[in-house]
């Protein structure tokens, strides 16, 4: 692989890492919204599904809060 590949790969993986990053941060503020909404019910959610085709970061957000 030449000098200019590995350096154009190594901007792939560095740019994957940040764009998981930011999906991450803005996950919150997604579950968040979840939670809002899911409150309104006025009772507690048995289980919770989301659809997307990101990292699993808002799934996993509304996990930390307990959200179902």
């Amino acid at each position: 692989m030449g000098k200019a590949a590995e350096h154009y790969k190594q901007i792939c993986r560095d740019g994957l890492e940040v764009e998981a990053e930011w999906l991450r941060l803005g996950a919150r503020a997604k579950a968040h919204s979840v939670d809002l909404l899911t409150r309104q019910l006025g009772r507690p959610l048995s289980s919770l599904c989301e659809f997307g085709c990101g990292t699993g970061a808002v799934l996993e957000s509304c996990i930390e809060l307990g959200l179902a």
